[in-house]
Parts: C-alpha cells; sequence; structure tokens
C-alpha cells in the first residue's frame, strides 16, 4: 500500500471502471493520498447521448464529475480538493485529490447505513 495514488487521466480508459476504483483505493494506505484526473462530461444530456451510441471505444465510460465523485464515495474516499484544469465545449478536465479515511471509520458507517 502507498501513500500516494496516481491515476492520470486513465480511469475512464478501463473496462471495469468499478474494479479499477477498488485496486486504486486498495493500493492507497489509510489517511493516503490518491490523486485522479479524467475527462468528465460537462452536460448530463451530451453525456446520456454518448453513452447510448457507444463509438468511442477508447473511452468506455462517459460520466459527469459528480457520477466519478460517487464512485470514490461509494468506497469510503472522501473528496479534498477538485481542480478544473481544462474546459473543452463538451468535457471538462479535472483532478481530483482524494483522501482515504481509515478502513475502520468507513466500515463502521457502512455497518450503520445498512
Amino acid at each position: 500500500m502507498f501513500d500516494y495514488v496516481f491515476c492520470l487521466n486513465a480511469i475512464n480508459h478501463v473496462e471495469n471502471l468499478n474494479k479499477a476504483v477498488e485496486i486504486l483505493v486498495q493500493a492507497t494506505k489509510d489517511d493516503g493520498t490518491l490523486i485522479i484526473s479524467v475527462d468528465a462530461h460537462r452536460s448530463k444530456i451530451l453525456q446520456r447521448i454518448f453513452a447510448a451510441l457507444p463509438g468511442d471505444i477508447l473511452h468506455p465510460h462517459q460520466y459527469t464529475l459528480q457520477q466519478y465523485e460517487s464512485l470514490f464515495k461509494n468506497q469510503g474516499i472522501e473528496i479534498s480538493h477538485v481542480i478544473l484544469k481544462k474546459r473543452e465545449p463538451i468535457f471538462d478536465y479535472f483532478v481530483l485529490v482524494l483522501k482515504k479515511t481509515k478502513t475502520e471509520k468507513f466500515e463502521q458507517a457502512k455497518f450503520l447505513r445498512n
């Protein structure tokens, strides 16, 4: 496990996004930092169109920033910073600085929600 884990402009290129997020989280120590960069849809309408008409084999995941954030939050990751690096007509390029909470704390919170 590592204090810092980086995934730069790659997460939306993987076949199994949930598994990739799980592996990144597992590779990060408790209280460690995970830094992700990703292209995210600016418009939910265009995001739905891109998802319905899959033609971009290099980008199998068409997500908004909020959807990417939810993927990590569901794994016990806190959003520390969201940095907009580049604005484009359809996509924005973000860097997410994420903090992994202590595993016990996340498991307790998960137990209480169920």
